[in-house]
């Protein structure tokens, strides 16, 4: 591999580490969701920790999915409907556990695999970082 290609790769893996001083803890999980069904996953945020969700159908019917993002007391935080993915920002406003919901109503046939990437500052930043 040429020096300045390995170098060029380098940089990007540290500034896609770093994110310019601001680590963050990745995570991703791909799961399948029968049709007509609904599958929660829980995650513990922090206050004050920016949190970035992606999510993708990769495989199944239309593509499409009802998702939504709740805080520990049931306050929607994102919630959309009939998405292939969507990625959603947001700072917790209180540090708990957090349900992601993922739905395929309009299936009656299609099982969908959907992958979820979710990144989590480690220490609380300005939005200027992201």
């Amino acid at each position: 591999m040429p020096r300045q290609f390995s170098k060029a790769i380098f940089l990007i893996l540290l500034v896609a580490v770093t994110d310019a001083g601001a680590p963050v803890v990745p995570e991703s999980v791909s799961f399948y969701i029968a049709p007509s069904r609904e599958v929660c996953l829980h995650e513990e945020f922090e206050e004050g920790r920016k949190v970035l969700l992606f999510f993708e159908v990769i495989r199944g019917g239309n593509f499409e999915i009802d998702f939504s993002v709740k805080d520990s007391n049931g306050q929607l935080v994102a919630d959309v409907k009939e998405q292939k993915e969507y990625h959603v920002k947001f700072y917790p406003s209180q540090s708990g556990v957090y349900s992601m919901c993922f739905s395929n109503p309009n299936s009656a046939f299609q099982t969908k695999l959907v992958n979820l990437d979710i990144s989590v500052e480690k220490t609380a930043q300005s939005d200027n970082m992201w």
